[in-house]
């Protein structure tokens, strides 16, 4: 460009002495300070000679400049000093967890914070459903177990929406590395928390996946956000969030998936007319579910895969409809209670081939007659008699 007039000569000049000083003051940092955050949090192998956590804290700087939170820097979510001349100037006021619950009204929220304010009431956040549930089951002995171990579990911004599945190590990460915060959260990211229920929902080992997961669907399909994320209003328990049924897409015609319309309930059918009202769906179109062998309340976090079984399928009922129950150790600490038990619970391995009449009808040994029934009961033994052939 070519500056003709002195005047502008002048101003471009001081812009340009404008530009230098603030680029300088943004490297240098105060007295004299140079080192940004990605300085060393950008460098693996130093972080690796620090031992201990250190390396568990390298972010790509490359990566994370790509993502939609990259051009605003680490502070404005982690807060701390950027840039420091040493690590206690620049952890001074760190928050390590930007999106635990003491802080992501400040910090997610101060972006997002409309959901921010309705997650305060989420399940996700209050865990009021499972406080419901112990407390229901062990009366004020359950408040113990709250606090001493369930509300350790409650979800974070980050829990969800900075995880991914790695399909090289088939193992769901926290993408530290990347900063990569996912706007979708697809049903693996679920299954790491939601194990039993999520993994019959994507398959485990040689059990076969949901026919709904195999045709493309993922959990917000049915889960809404705003059940996930709140909707303001508190919930007791998980059902009370839940608004989707099988009914909402399979007794409704113009239901659609894919272009194509959704297969509709045929009323008609026999087995369909003989159990009408009498069963959930899911007692006939649930091909296979998790039972738990060791409770993870024993040694916190004592949770394993390898601790669930999957070879046994009963039926009880609850709300006067036969449904799954699916056999649950209880906590080992009271001797009044027992260690095992029932509980009616909706898995999610859905199969277009429901079970055959035999399946039900000549095996007694999947209605338990022994043992605790949570949130339920057991098929009646006259019941049982009339129906076994």
């Amino acid at each position: 460009m070519k500056i003709t007039d002195k005047k502008s000569h002048i101003l471009l000049t001081a812009v340009l002495l404008a530009a230098v000083t603030v680029a300088t003051l943004v490297q240098a940092g105060p007295e004299g300070s140079d080192h940004s955050c990605l300085d060393c949090h950008g460098d693996a192998a130093w972080l690796k000679e620090q031992g201990g956590t250190a390396s568990g804290t390298f972010v790509e700087e490359a990566a994370f400049m790509e993502t939609a939170h990259g051009p605003f820097g680490c502070t404005l979510c982690h807060m701390g000093t950027d840039p420091a001349p040493d690590m206690e100037k620049a952890h001074s006021g760190l928050i390590p967890n930007p999106a635990d619950l003491d802080h992501f009204q400040e910090t997610c929220g101060a972006c997002h914070a409309d959901i921010a304010e309705k997650y305060t009431t989420s399940l996700h956040a209050t865990l009021a459903g499972e406080k419901s549930y112990i407390t229901e089951r062990y009366g004020k002995k359950g408040l113990k177990l709250w606090d001493e171990y369930c509300f350790k579990c409650h979800a974070t911004c980050s829990d969800c929406h900075l995880k991914k599945m790695n399909a090289e190590t088939a193992t769901v990460e926290t993408m530290i590395r990347s900063h990569q915060f996912s706007k979708s959260v697809d049903s693996y990211v679920c299954s790491d928390c939601h194990t039993q229920t999520g993994f019959t929902f994507t398959g485990w080992r040689d059990k076969p996946a949901s026919v709904h997961f195999r045709v493309g669907l993922e959990c917000v399909d049915c889960h809404s956000i705003s059940s996930m994320h709140g909707d303001g209003t508190p919930d007791p328990d998980m059902a009370s969030a839940i608004t989707v049924t099988c009914e909402s897409c399979h007794e409704n015609t113009s239901a659609v998936y894919n272009d194509l319309p959704v297969v509709q309930y045929n009323s008609f059918s026999y087995p369909h007319e003989t159990h009408q009202g009498k069963l959930s769906c899911e007692s006939c179109h649930m091909s296979w579910y998790m039972n738990c062998e060791v409770c993870h309340l024993d040694e916190p976090p004592h949770y394993r895969v390898e601790n669930f079984s999957a070879d046994r399928f009963y039926l009880g009922k609850k709300e006067g409809k036969v449904m799954p129950l699916t056999l649950t150790p209880f906590f080992k600490g009271f001797s009044d209670i027992p260690e095992v038990g029932y509980v009616p619970k909706m898995r999610h391995s859905i199969t277009d081939a429901p079970n055959t009449c035999e399946f039900c009808h000549t095996q007694k040994e999947i209605y338990p007659q022994t043992g605790q029934v949570s949130h339920g009961t057991r098929i009646e033994v006259e019941t049982l008699e009339r129906i076994y052939i």
